[in-house]
């Protein structure tokens, strides 16, 4: 018999990354044990935690059997989402096998979300959906209608179709409407995740890093939409809302760049802006803190100890008069997002061409590189070298130069005058401001970045203090291949390893691979070479620790101690790449301005 026929067609537990001791018996209590379930079983192998994956699966699946006696409302329906009906899709449907198992191996709490309510499996299959659809479901969910105008205002943006952002009159209020809103954010939230680690499991299209940016922002307006019509009837439970009262969003949200864990900034302007409208403000930042992420305001005029709410008249006095470069920088990422959508235009055209006399201050320049030292000071010096999002060679070092490029520039070029970071470095190499090769490692580098953000943010994990990477959770579920636990020990002894240069990142695309061998789960080194202009950077992925907390519906907040490492290396060297948590500081407001 040839060593091929002699090897058994069926993989065992080893060989497909699940170290879990229940493993053998979660596969039994599925019924994959035959040959029939080989396809399924190299699935989960690809999924960017197998163990976790199947230890969820097995619990959506005993969820769904314990409902097995009721009747759900997709049942009444008559879409069958019972057991035999998820097995019969996972067996059948590639791309819902892809979109569950890379959910549920990506993302705990969202696994959880599933489990809580198990038919939503069934909402995987979805394609997804447009931005007036998710208004429409998300004000649909606290019963919005449209608002009554202000007498003398514009004409509104408020439709009865709710396919659109403005203001409306929820007929849900208090602990329900937050308990609603919350529950249809995570739907759509699982939705798009599901969608985006897709790839990862089966052939499927690959979610660019920035049309899930986009889609995160739209799905944020469309909640503080829904967040701002409780407000208005929990403020006004009687009567109209009096006063004209527009949000704007601003940094990444106002971008249309938010990553899955991302406070959300916003400014709001008001006509009139008396008390009872900042109570409004302040009502649907509470309801969409508890419900949906933090909502931050810190970015107005004189900051937290400044007035909620202020009129146009009064934006401009304060920008034209006292308003520092870093709230200029402010500026670029400004967008209209929800509320009055006339008046939020009209700040945005007041305010806006002001950006671009920035420049002309005596200390601008100056004045930039100063707030980029603090915001690096707020990251403690032992990972000011390594720290993913504000340390050097990170993210913050790539929005501070291109925001002061547009700045400079954007004065005589109005193509320049784009809120997307990467928009801005495709019109930055355009108009020969920078070098072509610089910027196209530039936007390499950035993409993926914000690629490591996103899929780290899915996760809530534990700190570790080894040398070794544990569980190529993060590696996997960006297309990259994991290193055998052996390979990894002899890197480390050696000090040296050849490194994978990931060449289809920089074209925009992902590499395919699976999980093969016993010990490719343990641990995962994955050192990825880019280049941001001159500098070589090492990306080393790490599982690092995310606070508990209550701010956030997932259970968790996205603070400093989230350490993603960076370590400047030489091509081809192996540096120890640890993970620290420490008590960083809030980060200062102007960071919130990049």
């Amino acid at each position: 018999m040839s060593r091929d026929s002699s090897r058994p067609r069926m993989p065992s537990p080893g060989r497909l990354g699940l170290l879990d001791t229940r493993a053998g018996d979660w596969l039994d209590y599925l019924g994959w044990t035959g040959e029939d379930a080989i396809p399924l079983l190299w699935a989960l192998s690809r999924a960017p935690d197998p163990d976790l994956a199947l230890g969820a699966l097995v619990r959506l699946r005993e969820s769904l059997a314990a409902e097995s006696h009721g009747k759900s409302s997709s049942a009444r329906a008559g879409i069958d989402t019972g057991v035999a009906a998820l097995d019969s899709a996972l067996r059948s449907d590639l791309p819902l096998r892809g979109r569950l198992l890379g959910l549920l191996g990506s993302s705990s709490a969202l696994g959880d979300h599933l489990v809580a309510e198990p038919t939503r499996w069934a909402s995987l299959r979805s394609e997804l959906p447009a931005r007036e659809d998710v208004l429409a479901d998300m004000l649909g969910a606290v019963g919005a209608v449209p608002e009554a105008p202000v007498e003398g205002a514009p004409p509104p943006s408020q439709a009865e179709d709710l396919r659109s952002a403005g203001t409306y009159r929820a007929a849900v209020t208090g602990g329900a409407a937050v308990n609603v809103l919350r529950s249809t954010y995570r739907d759509h939230v699982a939705l798009l995740a599901a969608h985006d680690v897709a790839s990862t499991v089966e052939d499927q299209p690959v979610l660019p890093f920035a049309e899930v940016g986009r889609r995160l922002a739209d799905l944020a307006d469309a909640a503080l939409t829904a967040a701002l019509a409780v407000a208005v009837t929990t403020v006004y439970p009687d009567s109209p809302l009096p006063a004209r009262l527009a949000v704007v969003a601003m940094g990444k949200g106002g971008a249309r760049e938010l990553n899955y864990i991302s406070d959300v900034d916003v400014i709001f302007v008001s006509e009139p802006a008396d008390a009872k409208t900042g109570r409004v403000a302040g009502e649907m930042m509470r309801i969409g803190s508890m419900a949906f992420f933090e909502v931050d305001a810190a970015l107005r005029p004189e900051g937290k100890s400044g007035e909620l709410v202020r009129t146009l008249e009064s934006h401009e006095a304060y920008y034209k008069r006292w308003a520092k470069t870093w709230e200029f920088q402010a500026l670029l990422k400004a967008r209209p997002m929800t509320g009055d959508l006339a008046l939020a235009a009209d700040y945005h055209d007041a305010v806006h061409p002001l950006v671009w006399t920035a420049a002309e201050r005596e200390d601008f320049v100056h004045d930039v590189q100063a707030m980029r030292r603090r915001v690096e000071e707020n990251v403690p010096e032992v990972l000011r070298e390594r720290e993913l999002k504000l340390g050097r060679g990170g993210l913050r070092d790539v929005e501070f130069a291109v925001q002061l490029l547009q700045m400079v520039h954007g004065r005589t070029d109005e193509e320049l005058r784009v809120t997307s970071t990467v928009e801005a470095l495709g019109a930055l190499r355009a108009g020969g401001y920078i070098a072509r090769e610089d910027g196209a490692n530039l936007v390499a580098a950035y993409e993926f970045l914000r690629l490591l953000e996103h899929r780290l943010q899915l996760q809530r994990i534990v700190v570790l203090v080894a040398v070794f990477l544990h569980l190529g959770r993060v590696s996997q579920c960006v297309g990259l291949p994991r290193l055998a636990r052996h390979q990894l020990g002899d890197a480390v002894a050696k000090g040296v390893t050849h490194v994978h240069h990931p060449a289809h990142v920089a074209d925009g695309g992902l590499g395919r691979h699976g999980a093969e061998g016993g010990d490719l789960a343990h641990c995962v080194l994955a050192v990825f070479v880019l280049h941001i202009v001159d500098h070589p950077v090492a990306v080393a992925l790490a599982e690092v620790d995310v606070e508990v907390g209550h701010g956030h519906p997932f259970g968790v907040q996205e603070p400093l101690e989230q350490q993603v490492v960076l370590q400047r290396v030489e091509v081809g060297d192996l540096q120890r790449v640890g993970h620290q948590r420490t008590g960083a500081r809030t980060p200062a407001r102007a960071d919130r301005a990049a």
